[in-house]
């Protein structure tokens, strides 16, 4: 019984010294996970100093050794070369992070390589390709209740929907990702969100409400030095400023997104810059400025390999030429401006299919999750049951096995009780027996023995002694002594 109390004992401390271990590790990867970030932060702020940063990122995720901070590094790493561009990479790196074994508990990592594959899709102009990895993202930040992660995941959902010109379906998720702003803890997720937000409110003719949301966000990033931050709301100001015809405004937003692009080498955001202001080019009609601008813009969409930025600045830059008199140059753009048109046509019908398709499948999707969920909390809820059931039933049995130990140990100590006492008693009456027995001995040997010697003593004393009479009382005197003798044998003698 002793045992069976220790060995509960035992496993009461193990769970709460594993629970106390797992905790600290938690915390440990939760604080190496920020310093990785912090130096890849570091290394896009400094790019002269970014081999030496991205190193000692490299060092703390090798000496922390978990598979959360290799994860954290990889992420960091894949999103580094997604700002500059290097796409390849970046599907290199999500494929490593991707085939990596994670625990239950690890499993957001999943949803973040993900993340990355969507992203390098998304700037491919794969945009269903990007949104059906944004959808796995998005599951599994649901089924973690990662909504930090969850509302990234919906601002990228929407920025696809702005390529897709459904403008609608953007605001729609921008407005998902700003209900879980709360839950946001990265300062950079914040401004973009709140961007994504703004431009979706642009886009559906609320510029007022937009521009007062993107100063929102522009005060956030003037808090650090995160220059992604202001990136993006320099594009936010430029887009909106864009649609409110205040031209001078939005070219110098674009201008200072720009500058940044170059210092920190995110060519993205250069990309959608040159673009922007290409675009204002053409309404001001300024064909020189689109002239001179071109092929600097031509070799990063190539670079970037952004097809639709391509196709679009190259039919720009034929009516420019088109404008300047300039009509073989002119032809040659349109022309393969055209050609580029022809090669997505059969792709921009597609995606409309893929569209209703992917609007039918997610309606499905819901469907089984709501069955999956409410399966799953059935289990739960079973589980839980199972759960205190055997608690109870243990409790039960252990209480039982303690009563009856203790029951059987109290009857055995009375029982020994009993046992003495009767001794006892048995030992007092045999006392009392001896006592009585002594008496009577005593009595008999007084009154009858002694006396009979102290008459034969007289009589042998006595002149006038009857020798007959001594004899009779020597015979009485012996009879008497053997009488005695006889009492005091045993029973069975």
């Amino acid at each position: 019984m002793k045992t069976c109390i220790f060995i509960a004992f035992l496993l009461v401390f193990t769970t709460c010294t594993n629970l106390n271990e797992e905790k600290i590790d938690i915390q440990q990867n939760t604080a190496d996970s920020t310093k990785i970030a912090e130096f890849f932060n570091r290394a896009l702020v400094s790019p002269d100093s970014s081999y030496f940063y991205v190193n000692k990122a490299k060092a703390v995720a090798n000496h922390n050794g978990s598979v959360a901070c290799q994860s954290a590094f990889l992420f960091s790493r894949g999103k580094a070369y997604l700002n500059a561009g290097k796409l390849d990479s970046v599907l290199i790196i999500a494929d490593q992070g991707l085939a990596m074994k994670f625990a239950e508990k690890d499993s957001v990592y999943i949803g973040k390589f993900y993340n990355l594959k969507g992203n390098v899709a998304g700037f491919q102009r794969h945009l269903f390709t990007s949104l059906d990895y944004y959808l796995k993202a998005e599951k599994l930040f649901e089924s973690v209740k990662d909504f930090n992660a969850l509302a990234g995941i919906y601002s990228n959902i929407a920025n696809n929907y702005f390529s897709l010109k459904d403008y609608s379906s953007a605001l729609s998720y921008s407005k998902k990702a700003i209900k879980l702003l709360d839950y946001v803890t990265d300062p950079r997720f914040k401004v973009n969100i709140l961007t994504t937000y703004a431009i979706a409110l642009n886009k559906t003719g609320n510029s007022k409400k937009a521009l007062t949301i993107e100063f929102v966000a522009d005060s956030l990033s003037k808090k650090g030095d995160d220059y992604l931050a202001k990136m993006s709301t320099k594009i936010g100001f430029a887009e909106i400023y864009k649609s409110l015809k205040q031209f001078d405004k939005s070219q110098y937003y674009y201008n200072e997104c720009i500058s940044l692009s170059k210092l920190t080498g995110v060519k993205h955001f250069e990309l959608m810059s040159k673009i922007g202001l290409l675009s204002i080019h053409e309404e001001l009609g300024d064909y020189k400025a689109i002239v001179d601008s071109s092929d600097s813009l031509f070799n990063l969409a190539e670079q970037l390999n952004n097809i639709d930025v391509l196709h679009t600045s190259k039919r720009i830059v034929g009516n420019a030429y088109s404008n300047l008199k300039d009509y073989k140059n002119a032809y040659r753009f349109l022309n393969e401006s055209y050609t580029l048109q022809t090669e997505t046509a059969g792709v921009e019908n597609q995606k409309n299919i893929n569209e209703l398709r992917l609007k039918f499948e997610t309606e499905k999707k819901k469907k089984m999750i709501l069955q999956q969920r409410f399966q799953l909390s059935n289990q739960q809820k079973n589980l839980r049951d199972i759960q205190l059931l055997s608690i109870t039933l243990f409790l039960v049995l252990l209480i039982v096995t303690i009563t009856v130990f203790y029951k059987k140990r109290l009857d055995k100590q009375q029982q020994i009780l009993a046992e003495l006492k009767t001794l006892k008693e048995i030992n007092d009456a045999l006392q009392k027996g001896e006592e009585k027995e002594r008496k009577r001995i005593a009595f008999d040997v007084h009154d009858g023995i002694s006396a009979m010697l102290t008459g034969i003593s007289y009589k042998l004393s006595s002149e006038h002694s009857d020798k007959e009479e001594i004899l009779q009382l020597l015979k009485t005197l012996q009879e008497d002594s053997r009488n005695i003798a006889h009492n005091l044998m045993p029973i069975d003698f």
